[in-house]
């Protein structure tokens, strides 16, 4: 074990379970900027600021620091990954996780876990949480697995989320480089996003550590938007011209193709989860998700949904 882990652990409050991937890196600067004691870890060795953590080798698990509560913000999260190798990412989203959780579960840690709106087939809006999952992907079986095996555990709680948006996500920079060059961009009017914020899903992820409350939570925006909507958003945003924007089938998407899923499960029409129980312990609503663009990329004139 590197000597700098002994010096990062000292007085953690909170673990960071994958603070190599954006939501993680996002939590831990967060904390960071509010004088939280916080430590994350990560795959790469040479990341002197956090501490190295191999999932798959559980004697990297013994030096990780007994902390109040840790965030589980690992795994592999793309759904044609999950689709062409079921096996290795099950063993790295199931098994390698679970039982990291259960180590520290049985230190006394309390767990933030982030789900999936996958957990679901998509078929039907605002989803309660106590309705039955019905996945229709390997990656939504593997969070409803995962989902499980941290409730069996005596202090845990789930955050199910829609899509996560950040400022320099790779599609919505793409496209507004695109734009702003004169370029076409394609984009799927029958595919559907409800996307949240980062900030609001750290925010929320802060308030569910010191909470009480166990067992699952969701988060989405108040209604899908097609992705022919947000590129129209993003044309305006570049003062481009509106005509750039082409409409497409999601059964044209590059990324479909190469996970062998039909349209409908590759893409469902529904991703917004009910909020309800957010709203009620902490005041946190689902924004409408034209607002979610507004806030993360900033300007543009109103969009019908």
């Amino acid at each position: 074990m590197p000597d700098q882990n002994s010096q990062l652990m000292e007085d953690a409050k909170s673990l960071i379970i994958g603070a190599d991937g954006k939501i993680g890196a996002l939590l831990m600067r967060r904390l960071a900027e509010r004088n939280h004691a916080v430590l994350g870890t990560t795959r790469r060795a040479d990341d002197h600021g956090k501490y190295f953590l191999d999932l798959e080798d559980s004697k990297t698990w013994s030096g990780l620091p007994v902390t109040p509560v840790a965030y589980f913000c690992t795994g592999v999260s793309s759904i044609e990954h999950c689709e062409q190798a079921p096996e290795q990412t099950f063993d790295l989203n199931v098994n390698r996780s679970g039982d990291l959780a259960e180590f520290l579960s049985a230190r006394g840690t309390r767990l933030v876990l982030i789900s999936s709106n996958r957990v679901f087939d998509g078929m039907s809006p605002r989803v309660l949480a106590d309705v039955d999952t019905c996945p229709v992907t390997e990656y939504g079986r593997q969070k409803v697995e995962i989902e499980n095996r941290l409730l069996a555990l005596s202090d845990s709680v789930i955050l199910r989320v829609s899509k996560v948006l950040f400022p320099d996500d790779d599609l919505i920079t793409g496209w507004l480089t695109t734009l702003s060059s004169g370029g076409e961009i394609r984009a799927a009017a029958d595919m559907f996003v409800s996307p949240v914020s980062a900030d609001l899903i750290v925010n929320t992820l802060t308030n569910l550590a010191v909470s009480g409350g166990r067992g699952i939570y969701q988060l989405s925006a108040a209604n899908d938007l097609s992705y022919f909507k947000v590129a129209s958003f993003l044309a305006e945003l570049a003062n481009a011209d509106p005509t750039l924007v082409k409409a497409i089938g999601r059964e044209e998407l590059a990324g479909r193709v190469g996970s062998r899923l039909d349209p409908e499960t590759f893409a469902p029409r529904h991703t917004t989860l009910d909020v309800t129980r957010l709203k009620q312990e902490f005041g946190i609503e689902a924004p409408e998700a034209i607002d979610t663009l507004r806030l993360v990329l900033g300007g543009g004139m109103p969009l019908s949904g």
